[in-house]
Formats: C-alpha cells, structure tokens, sequence
C-alpha cells in the first residue's frame, strides 16, 4: 500500500466501535502485522471486533483480528460465530405439556391418552391417576354380587322373601305371578291357595257339605248311603227300611205262616194262633226312615236335619253327614304357599327357597323365578375383574396384564393406566 491508512477501529456487532492501537513503524516498506484487537462491542448481538491500524513513520497497512466481543444476552450467537441450539420435546424427555425449548421458544410436547393427566406425579409426563373403587350405591346396585370397578369384589346384599334379584345394576323385584281364582281351581267352598302364595276364601255352603259328594272344595248334598235290599237284611216278608231313607217290601207269608210268628221279626214262621212281637225303631238302632216292625208293620223312625242324611255318614238307618276325605298339599302338586285341603280345611304347603318365589316361575303353587338370561363380561363392557351377571350371580372377566391395573385408565372394569 502506498497511500497511509489512518487509524480506524470497527466491529461487527450492534455494540460501540472499539478502537485499536498502531502497528510497528517500517520505511518503504508494505508489511501486515497483527495488532491488538479493537475492544469488543457493548453485549447485544456478539460479534468479532476488527480493526486496521497504520503504522508510524513508514508507510505500511496492518490488519489484525480483534477480540471478539462481548455476546449479548438471552443467547444468540457466541463468540461472533455459534448460534443457540434449540432443544426438542424429546431430547429434554417430556412427553406432554408445554417446555422453552433453550433458545426462549415456547413447545407443546402433546396431549395425554383419555383419562391420564400431564404432570400429575411427574413434571412433562402423562400419568393415570389411581383406581378409586366404587361402593354399591355408586354403582345403584341394592342386591347380589358385583364388581367394584378395579378388581375387587362387592357383596350388596340379600332380598326380601318374595323378592329376587335381577337386572344390571341388580335391585330387588318382586316377579310377577298370575293368581288363580276359585273359579279358575272349580272351588265353591272353603279356603284355598290362589297359587303365588296368597290365600283365598271360597265360601260356605248352603246346602251340603264342602266336599261331601266327594270333590274337594264342592258343596254336595250326595248321601253316601248305599241302599241295602231284603235279603241283605236277612228279612223275606214285611215292610222294612233300606237303611238310606227308603223302604222296602220283602214279602208275605204263606199261610199258616206269619210275618215274625216264629220269634224272628221279619221272618215267615210260627202256626196257625201263634204271637209276634214287634220291635222299635230305637231296639232296632234306627234313627231315621221306614223300617219294618219285625211282624209285618211299618214304622217311621224320623228325618234328618241338613246337610246330615239318613245314612250319609255310612251308617244305615242313622243320620250322618256324607264323608270327605282332605287332601295334602303333595295330592294336589302343591309346593308352596297356602291351599285348601277340599273339605273347608286350610294347609301350608311351605316357603321358597331364596331367590325363588312362589308361582315365580309361572306355575301356580311351584316355586321358581323368572327366566332370566345372564349377560357376557363383552356385554358388560368389562375386560378385568368381577362384575354382575344381571341375574344375581357374578363373572369373572379376567386379569390385567402389568404395568396396566384394572380401572388404572379410570374406567370401571377396563385394563388401563401403566
């Protein structure tokens, strides 16, 4: 260079210019020599500091580098040269949530799965919060057993008699039964079971007796008398009663024979001028109908008050109310509740056992329960743990496999979390 370059000194940053000393002196000469380097700008953006210095008495350009300056805070480049780094989501290991990525940019590391929450044991992580266990009344089950949503088992209790447990979330019911009316059994009398464990009362008879034909639960006035002839009787003449209300003609006798003329009443015997005695209605043990005097007459022993009948209890010539013979709760394929035993009688025919009721099942005076159809753990929505069938029992829908928890995602009886 032959022209001299007066002293400058410059930087390239946004800082003051610094200034730089003068090299060595030479004579006609050109040479480059390092200098001291111009003062670094005031902090901001750094930068290199440079300066050209010229020498004293000969002429001669020296160019030197300069101390870099300053860098300016916040980042930025260092040393004039190296710009901030940014850091990812990855490389400063958060998985959610919001983080300065080093360089004062803020990032969103995304959104946790349904259910967990960011940061809610660790900083920038996604965590499922515990499996709180539900109580029966959480779930609005009041019977049977269930699940309590994270594995555990709940036992929500027992019915009322008469009452079964049914239906998701399981409540007691009371099934429903069709009752049966007197009509419905042919009962006219008496008291009888209406087949889901009620009782009913069927009346009284005017006339009769209830069950005395024989039926049960049906008034009759039928004697149970049969009537007997002469000759059952060991009688061959006279008049005489058959024992059931009626009278009979046995005969007569052939002269010189008499109606009893030989001491036995009602028997042809004796001579000619011979005797008979007659008997009574009372010495012959007859209370009620004609009979035969024993010597060819006719008595009228008296009638009967209803519903009795001369000889309706069996016993000829004697007033008696036609036998009836009750029946038992198994004759009548009766398991359950009251019935009537057909004779004006009431029978107990017992109770059900627990989650059965009587005519539940649809046949009257049978113990049973509604059909009921129990639900899957798919059905369910379950995947783990127990849960109720809807019918009063419990299914098993399995395990989780770690680090997942049943209900650990916050849902009830679902694999999650971990």
């Amino acid at each position: 260079m032959v022209a001299a370059l007066s002293a400058c000194g410059s930087s390239a940053d946004s800082g003051t210019s610094g200034k730089g000393s003068g090299g060595a002196s030479h004579s006609a000469s050109s040479s480059t020599a390092a200098g001291t380097g111009g003062q670094g700008g005031a902090p901001g953006t750094g930068g290199a500091g440079s300066t050209t210095s010229t020498g004293g008495a000969g002429s001669s350009t020296a160019s030197t580098t300069g101390t870099a300056g300053a860098g300016g805070a916040g980042g930025g480049f260092d040393g004039g040269t190296d710009a901030c780094v940014a850091k990812t989501c990855a490389e400063q290991g958060a998985a959610c949530g919001d983080i300065d990525d080093g360089c004062g940019v803020t990032l969103h590391c995304d959104d946790c799965a349904a259910g967990a929450v960011c940061g809610l044991v660790t900083a920038n992580q996604c965590d499922f919060p515990p499996c709180v266990p539900m109580a029966c009344g959480d779930e609005g089950a009041s019977c049977g057993p269930a699940g309590d949503g994270c594995g555990g088992q709940l036992d929500c209790g027992s019915c009322a008699d008469g009452q079964i447990c049914r239906g998701a979330p399981a409540a007691c019911i009371k099934p429903v039964c069709q009752t049966q009316k007197c009509s419905s059994l042919g009962f006219n009398c008496g008291p009888a079971g209406d087949g889901c464990g009620g009782e009913l009362d069927c009346g009284t008879c005017v006339t009769g007796v209830c069950g005395g034909g024989g039926q049960p639960g049906v008034c009759s006035t039928a004697a149970q008398c049969i009537p007997k002839t002469c000759a059952q009787l060991g009688l061959n003449c006279g008049p005489a009663g058959d024992g059931c209300g009626g009278q009979l003609q046995c005969g007569n006798c052939t002269s010189p024979q008499t109606c009893g003329g030989g001491g036995v009443p009602g028997v042809c015997g004796g001579q000619a001028g011979a005797t008979c005695t007659s008997t009574t209605c009372g010495q012959q043990g007859i209370s009620c109908g004609p009979a035969g005097d024993g010597c060819g007459g006719l008595l009228q022993c008296g009638t009967c008050t209803a519903p009795k009948s001369c000889g309706g209890g069996g016993t000829h010539g004697v007033c008696g109310a036609p036998p009836c013979t009750p029946t038992t709760c198994g004759q009548q394929g009766i398991s359950c509740g009251p019935a009537g035993d057909g004779c004006g009688g009431l029978l107990d025919c017992g109770k059900c056992a627990a989650g059965t009721t009587c005519g539940g099942g649809g046949a009257p005076g049978q113990c049973g329960a509604p059909l009921c159809t129990p639900r899957s753990c798919g059905e369910a929505g379950a995947d783990c743990g127990p849960v109720s069938d809807g019918c009063g029992g419990l299914l098993q829908c399995g395990t989780c496999t770690a680090p997942q928890t049943c209900g650990g995602g916050g849902k009830a009886s679902v694999c999650g979390g971990g």
